[in-house]
């Protein structure tokens, strides 16, 4: 189904969401599209939400950090 060749082309990292765990998981694009078409051909839900996709771990990582304080915010306006 999936090789491995065009790893090295998709090597941006992601950003996930887990509603089930209430967390966030980076991993790189390729195992994205691979646990998806997995998760796709057995008909399963893969359980995370793709947020954003980034070129380093530290973009990512700010990315969630933002969000986190503005989800922070946003529980403190309720």
């Amino acid at each position: 189904m999936w090789d491995r060749k065009g790893a090295d082309k998709m090597g941006q990292i992601t950003v996930e969401y887990s509603p089930d765990q209430k967390c966030y998981h980076l991993s790189t694009l390729w195992e994205v599209l691979r646990n998806n078409a997995i998760a796709a051909k057995m008909g399963v839900n893969p359980g995370f939400l793709l947020l954003g996709v980034f070129d380093t771990d530290e973009q990512a990582s700010e990315f969630i950090q933002t969000r986190k304080r503005l989800e922070g915010n946003r529980h403190e306006m309720e």
